[in-house]
């Protein structure tokens, strides 16, 4: 946990079957154990104002009816919250969807209601939906979203784009069925920094503590 939750770009099961003097095959379960208790977040992190944004997963460079059918949909959160001094920090958490529609499809009034309703979100009083694929918005000079002007890439899509690269650049691709723990791993970090959670070791700690009881 604490490896996981201090180096800056993680460990993997090579490295860690090194550091620990174990075989791969148990390092892989150790992290894999590790990252299975990231994915108990409650709606408790949800602050004032709530981000939903549509982004995709294993991108695809060249398009076609083959490759277009592995990219999936992927709901990146931002959330803000308020201490009582007033200071705000922002909390990320990536949902992988699964989808009949290709993932570049926007998503329809159905999708983004269920996504809510697992986010423990459907109550909320201030959430802002991006139900499309967008990744750049226009600004003028002042900086104020118009219909025209100079393109520039959205905040949730650098992020989402940061930790896809990661995702593929130190672990050298991630496939569906565990793509989900690794966006999970890669928001503790994210969340550490931002001051949404005080410590990434000591939080993730206290979920696997939640998980035995």
């Amino acid at each position: 946990m604490y490896l996981v939750g201090k180096f800056e770009h993680s460990v993997n099961a090579v490295q860690l079957s090194a550091l620990l003097d174990i075989t791969y095959k148990t390092a892989w379960r150790m992290l894999n154990k590790i990252r299975s208790v990231l994915s108990m977040e409650s709606q408790q992190i949800w602050g004032e104002y709530i981000e939903v944004k549509h982004e995709i997963f294993n991108q695809q460079a060249l398009l076609s009816d083959d490759r277009l059918q592995k990219e999936r949909s992927v709901a990146i959160i931002k959330s803000v919250k308020r201490d009582e001094n007033n200071c705000s920090s922002s909390f990320f958490a990536f949902q992988l969807l699964s989808r009949r529609k290709q993932a570049r499809e926007v998503l329809e009034h159905s999708e983004q209601a269920e996504i809510l309703i697992r986010l423990n979100l459907g109550g909320h009083s201030s959430v802002d939906m991006n139900p499309r694929f967008q990744q750049f918005q226009k600004r003028n000079t002042a900086g104020d979203l118009v219909n025209s002007g100079k393109r520039t890439c959205h905040p949730l899509s650098v992020i989402a784009s940061n930790a896809f690269s990661w995702m593929k650049d130190k672990f050298h691709g991630i496939g569906d069925k565990y793509a989900q723990q690794y966006m999970d791993e890669y928001c503790l970090r994210l969340n550490a920094s931002t001051g949404a959670i005080t410590c990434a070791f000591e939080h993730t700690a206290s979920l696997s503590l939640q998980m035995k009881h």
